[in-house]
């Protein structure tokens, strides 16, 4: 058992040590995946989509960093009831802003801010069918791993306001997006 802890602590400290970012050094992630989204509505169930972007990175210390990006997300939700049936598309540009800390072994966890545009809604079916606003904001959080330059990511993003037109983002009834994702991506060291 003292073996296996001694070879376990070994292959940390060794990815550790590559997984690191450097202080004053920036890196760029481009990545890509999938996407899960809900709403806080009794009557949404969540759909897949997919999101792809790239981030910018800048080491403020050896476990510390500021990141800023753009990317691509379409959003799907089904809000199904007596009276309608509607398979909501909303295909946002992103951009986030996240603080990002590197635990050790590669593992980093991060949260932020994102402002998301309304780019296009596709949304369909039968019932009201209402405009939705342009602009979201939400706040990610997020756990990442990276090995030999390739990013992996798990983030959960809350939104803070409703994404309908006709209700008032102070109305609790205001449905909001929730949406879990996860991304492969490759980071470079500029």
């Amino acid at each position: 058992m003292k073996k296996l802890l001694v070879v376990a602590i070994l292959a940390l400290s060794a990815v550790s040590a590559f997984a690191q970012v450097e202080e004053g050094k920036s890196y760029l992630k481009v990545y890509g995946g999938y996407t899960n989204t809900t709403s806080n509505a009794s009557d949404a169930s969540a759909k897949s989509g997919f999101v792809g972007g790239a981030l910018l990175e800048y080491a403020l210390g050896d476990n510390v960093s500021l990141g800023f990006g753009a990317n691509y997300a379409k959003k799907q939700i089904n809000f199904c009831s007596s009276g309608y049936d509607l398979d909501v598309a909303l295909n946002y540009i992103t951009v986030p802003i996240i603080a990002r800390y590197y635990i050790a072994g590669g593992l980093s966890v991060y949260t932020g801010g994102e402002l998301s545009y309304l780019v296009s809604d596709d949304t369909k079916g039968t019932g009201q069918l209402a405009d939705h606003n342009k602009f979201n904001v939400g706040i990610p959080i997020g756990v990442g791993f990276e090995f030999s330059h390739f990013v992996l990511e798990a983030q959960y993003s809350a939104s803070v306001t409703g994404f309908r037109k006709d209700m008032d983002n102070s109305d609790t009834t205001n449905p909001k997006i929730h949406g879990f994702q996860v991304t492969l991506g490759y980071k470079f060291s500029l």
